[in-house]
């Protein structure tokens, strides 16, 4: 999931491993239109649902408290990821917390972009951990 920046500069918000919900938190919560992107760099298989079909379901309260759930733990291992200050620090958590799909699977500049780092640096910082 990723936004696009004012300079056109693709910012990687999150990532995603089956099974998973892929969803505009922000959007759902305040009911306007999404500001984020989808994109799949693996073939999937999904369902795309309505706001309003959503909200229909019996299980609608449940299934929004996971997703809320879900969402804050992810935004919290972002920030404390964000925190460390050397690109090492950060892929080395990258690849202790995430699933080892999103890890194994990623391209380098999605994950990049996810650090908030250049495609460069996380080459070096790679092979400055492999080093170790």
């Amino acid at each position: 999931v990723y936004d696009i920046e004012a300079d056109g500069r693709q910012v990687n918000l999150r990532f995603l491993a089956p099974p998973n919900v892929a969803v505009s938190m922000t959007s759902l919560i305040q009911r306007s239109a999404a500001q984020e992107w989808l994109e799949a760099v693996t073939p999937l298989e999904g369902y795309r649902v309505s706001r309003e079909d959503l909200e229909r379901s019996e299980h609608y309260e449940r299934l929004m408290r996971v997703l809320v759930e879900q969402h804050y733990l992810s935004m919290e291992r972002r920030v404390r990821m964000l925190q460390i200050p050397f690109a090492r620090g950060r892929y080395a958590f990258f690849a202790a917390h995430l699933d080892p799909a999103i890890v194994a699977g990623m391209p380098d500049y999605h994950v990049a972009s996810y650090l908030g780092v250049t495609p460069e640096t996380l080459s070096r910082a790679r092979r400055k951990l492999r080093a170790t």
